[in-house]
């Protein structure tokens, strides 16, 4: 009986692994797809295109926002002396299921607060319900421990405001661990003037 048992928890734990393992190495082929040679990151407006539109006029614009989104290049774990390197996927949805929302701007960022990619050569703008995003490799570590984005966008009327959050995978080991950061609105004019 406790063989039994013994063999089921060690299938369990060989099927985690594999599911782990196929994770890591799914992670890996689509970092690897369409990318852009110049900057070594798959290129947004390849991989999302059929979720994009020509960016609207800007003397449209009448709402306007900026968000940050904190997205962690690596952790801690123990005793502190331990970093776990984390793939980053910063994701952007138009919640909107009438209007365009136009992406102005999408900044990388370092702990010290400097630039260390930007992503859009230009303005673009995202078809109603559609969804786009920037994938960040475990091993690019330029950014450091307080990495984050921003996120600059405008509407040409009223919108409701866009989901935009980062999602953080990495596995040590056996050990798979994954976990969401919110985007927070910290700039940004709701109905400035009125839609002529």
């Amino acid at each position: 009986m406790k063989t039994l048992q013994n063999a089921r928890k060690m299938s369990r734990g060989l099927l985690a692994v594999a599911g782990l393992v196929a994770l890591a190495g799914w992670v890996g082929l689509a970092s690897c797809s369409e990318r852009d040679g110049s900057r070594g990151v798959a290129d947004p407006e390849v991989l999302f295109a059929r979720s994009m539109l020509p960016a609207e006029p800007e003397a449209a614009w009448i709402n306007r926002g900026e968000v940050y989104v904190p997205a962690y290049a690596g952790v801690r774990l123990g005793s502190g002396h331990g970093l776990l390197e984390l793939a980053a996927t910063l994701s952007i949805r138009n919640t909107s299921d009438v209007r365009p929302l136009n992406i102005l701007g999408i900044e990388y960022f370092d702990s010290a607060g400097e630039i260390v990619e930007r992503y859009l050569p230009r303005p673009i703008a995202l078809k109603p319900l559609a969804a786009m995003e920037i994938f960040v490799e475990a091993a690019d570590m330029r950014a450091g421990p307080g990495a984050h984005f921003t996120v600059h966008w405008a509407a040409a009327g009223p919108i409701s405001e866009p989901v935009i959050e980062s999602i953080m995978l990495g596995v040590m080991g056996t050990q798979g661990y994954s976990f969401v950061s919110v985007g927070r609105r910290v700039n940004g004019v709701l109905e400035t003037r009125s839609a002529e």
